[in-house]
């Protein structure tokens, strides 16, 4: 007697956590970077999130023909008053309803200075009208309560540049 075999599914981690509400994707509004104005996006942990925020991916789209500098930051102390973004979204919309998430998406623009402590850990060029998509690092970045993960902008020159971050994460309950 044939045996009906067993039916297994496989699937990515990040796509897992959209099943269970905890994946959740933001985008900053439109900033403007020129000369030694910059500008911000960070998804800050607070300190009694009771969550740990697995980092996946970022963009950083550049609408215009100069490129900018995108460095890539780790617990900085960040320049300026960052801002609340409304445009955060669970990735699955089919829960009701709908998860919000602890993690918050952050952004100020323009902001002179530099950010402090924490590590640059590393930097891109985003070329003129283009998007840059980061590799994803399916949640190798692990953020615990009250840490930042910040992209910071620097335009190259001092044209007006409109620019653009948006990031993916997801977040799991702190285990004691």
């Amino acid at each position: 007697m044939l045996e009906k075999p067993i039916q297994v599914v496989d699937i990515t981690n990040p796509t897992l956590q959209s099943i269970l509400g905890n994946y959740f994707i933001g985008q900053t509004e439109e900033m403007a970077i020129a000369g030694n104005n910059h500008g911000w996006a960070a998804l800050k942990n607070p300190i009694h999130s009771g969550v740990n925020l697995f980092f996946d991916i970022f963009t950083i789209t550049n609408y215009w023909g100069t490129p900018i500098t995108a460095e890539i930051w780790l617990n900085p102390k960040l320049p300026g008053l960052g801002m609340p973004t409304p445009y955060v979204t669970p990735a699955n919309l089919t829960i009701s309803p709908p998860p919000k998430p602890k993690v918050k998406l952050l952004f100020a623009s323009p902001v002179p200075g530099r950010p402090t402590g924490g590590i640059n850990v590393f930097d891109r060029i985003v070329t003129p009208y283009s998007t840059l998509v980061s590799d994803s690092s399916k949640g190798g970045i692990i953020l615990g309560p009250g840490d930042v993960f910040a992209v910071f902008l620097r335009p190259q020159g001092e044209q007006k540049i409109p620019v653009r971050v948006v990031f993916s994460w997801w977040e799991e309950k702190v285990q004691n």
